[in-house]
C-alpha cells in the first residue's frame, strides 16, 4: 500500500512541472511575407486535391458497400 501511495504521489508531482515559455522574436517583414506567400501556395495545393479527395472518398464509400454486400453473400 505504501508503494501505490508512494507511486501517486510522484505522478502528482510529476504533473505539477512547471511549462516551458518560449520567447520568440518578432518576425521580419520578409518572414512575414514568405510565411504568407507559403500559406497562400498551401491553400491553392488544398483546392488542386479537392477533387481527387472526393473522388478517394467516393471510391472508398463504394469499397463500403461492395464489402457489406460480400459480408451478406458469404452468410447465405
Amino acid at each position: 500500500m505504501a508503494l501505490l501511495k508512494a507511486m501517486h504521489s510522484a505522478s502528482q508531482a510529476s504533473l505539477k512541472l512547471p511549462t516551458p515559455k518560449f520567447n520568440m522574436p518578432p518576425a521580419s517583414a520578409t518572414e512575414l511575407a514568405r510565411t504568407g506567400a507559403l500559406t497562400k501556395h498551401i491553400q491553392a495545393l488544398n483546392e488542386a486535391e479537392r477533387p481527387h479527395k472526393d473522388r478517394i472518398d467516393k471510391l472508398s464509400a463504394l469499397n463500403a458497400t461492395f464489402v457489406k454486400l460480400m459480408k451478406k453473400h458469404q452468410k447465405v
